[in-house]
């Protein structure tokens, strides 16, 4: 008999079944890298967010890309994908996020919406709060709220064969060796370090995008204080990623140990050293050829994506079916309160009665389901 729990993984063949990162300067061609690399596997298989003041978009010629103001934006293209997964969308395998620094504060501002929300139902008890770091009582919970709702996001079109490509701008940031108390900087995300360290532990590929110069010194033949001036110069530079540093100076990162450290920042180079470090790690441990692999490793994703697809109907629907239940609750509670302020309890016999014809109890009408409630609101002509 096979075992109920403790179910063998393998490493996926498919490289767009990865959580992929890019970070770099502004203009140092992130965007274009990230097209090029999906538009590699076909012209349909991506999606691009352009969000809030990102206008890289407008430069590439041919781009899919929705634009993002809002985080309901957001929703609105999910709930769209996940109704129509099977036909406009059979090819989605992956979406480009241009950037999660734009990214950010639409789902803070989110959060505080909810939050505020929470609030006035309490009334004269609640707190209205204006910024993230008063929301869920400050000391950073509104931050870790609004981590949630974006992963919580990204994980529910995951569920569905959609991964992810989060694009980042960079920064240096100046660290400090606890144990012989030296200075060094490091190439990092311009987020701040607490949301940037919750994504990179969601990624399988981070890569960081830089100018590699080789720059050569020469004397100048002056001096100050007795030490003799140099004067540096660029004799060449390129554009490069880098998966891994051995200094360490790069915060970059690769849950794939073979990785290389460095490639051009091309497309195509980025695809070989996807796949090449996939490929790798599958053939230490297993003999297969890597089609049959793949092969059998779609299938079983496809059984999967079907589940988890019917899974998100389902709770779409419920959601729907829940915020029909309030409406018509709250149609109820107002229809009431009218008459009984204009005629007190005598007025409010018809519905007593009502609710007696049909066998329930008002006092657990929020229990109710769906069709017996548009019913009871159709008898009562609320």
């Amino acid at each position: 008999m096979a075992r109920k729990y403790g179910k063998k993984k393998h490493v996926k063949v498919d490289p767009l079944k990865y959580n992929h990162g890019l970070a770099g300067i502004s203009g140092i061609g992130k965007t274009t890298m990230a097209i090029e690399y999906c538009e590699l596997f076909g012209d349909d298989i991506y999606m691009h967010y352009n969000i809030g003041y990102e206008d890289g978009a407008d430069a590439i010629e041919g781009i899919v890309s929705e634009d993002i103001e809002t985080w309901q934006d957001m929703i609105d293209i999910k709930e769209d994908i996940i109704a129509n997964r099977n036909t406009d969308y059979k090819d989605l395998k992956i979406i480009i996020y241009d950037t999660i620094d734009q990214l950010i504060p639409l789902a803070e501002q989110e959060v505080i919406n909810k939050w505020n929300h929470i609030q006035r139902k309490l009334g004269d008890k609640g707190t209205l709060v204006k910024t993230i770091n008063e929301a869920y009582g400050g000391y950073q919970r509104g931050q870790d709220e609004a981590f949630k709702l974006i992963y919580a996001y990204l994980w529910d079109l995951k569920k569905i064969g959609i991964s992810y490509f989060l694009i980042l701008h960079t920064k240096k940031k100046s660290m400090s060796d606890p144990m012989n108390e030296t200075e060094y900087e490091i190439l990092t995300s311009a987020i701040t370090s607490r949301y940037f360290d919750m994504f990179k532990t969601k990624l399988h590929f981070l890569g960081f995008a830089f100018i590699d110069r080789a720059i050569k010194q020469t004397r100048t033949n002056k001096k100050i204080n007795g030490k003799e001036i140099l004067k540096g110069s660029v004799t060449s530079e390129k554009r490069v990623i880098s998966f891994r540093e051995e200094d360490y100076s790069v915060d970059s990162k690769s849950r794939f140990e073979d990785i290389v450290e460095r490639i051009p920042l091309d497309a195509m180079a980025y695809k070989e050293a996807i796949e090449n470090a996939i490929e790798t790690s599958i053939k230490k441990r297993r003999n297969e050829a890597i089609e049959d692999i793949e092969k059998e490793q779609n299938k079983q994703s496809q059984i999967k994506q079907e589940q988890e697809l019917e899974k998100a109907k389902e709770k779409k629907e419920k959601e729907n079916e829940d915020l029909q239940r309030d409406e018509l609750i709250n149609r109820y509670k107002e229809f009431a309160k009218e008459l009984n302020s204009s005629g007190g309890t005598k007025k409010l016999q018809p519905i007593i009665e009502t609710a007696k014809e049909l066998g329930v109890n008002l006092t657990e009408i929020t229990n109710w389901d769906l069709e017996l409630l548009k019913k009871f609101i159709n008898k009562i002509g609320a």
